[in-house]
């Protein structure tokens, strides 16, 4: 019977509270690139090749680095930045829905 621990995968702290002393977190830096000029239509409009995403999600990467974040990677801010437009999307339905509106659609995800 081994007494070696399995290997576990280091779980990275949470987007919104590892920002490095005091500084911005990882979410804060990513929702500040979403929201400066046309960053989120150039992420968007990407296509289907995978690295064309990744380049510009590494970017971010640069970004966070300069302020001391060194744990997050070009495909986990790509997926970040798709949790994120999820979430975005389903309260956006749900308070359409609420007021009536149906069929109306929002202009931040047309662009």
């Amino acid at each position: 019977m081994s007494s070696a621990r399995p290997f576990q995968r280091r779980r990275d702290p949470p987007w919104d509270l590892d920002g490095i002393n005091h500084g911005p977190s990882s979410n804060a830096i990513l929702l500040q690139w979403i929201s400066t000029e046309d960053n989120y239509r150039r992420w968007d409009s990407t296509t289907f090749d995978p690295t064309e995403r990744l380049n510009i999600c590494e970017e971010i990467v640069w970004l966070m680095q300069m302020q001391g974040i060194a744990h997050r990677h070009a495909r986990g801010i790509n997926t970040r930045i798709q949790i994120l437009r999820r979430s975005y999307n389903t309260a956006r339905e749900f308070v359409n829905h609420a007021r009536g509106n149906t069929n109306e659609i929002a202009p931040v995800i047309l662009g």
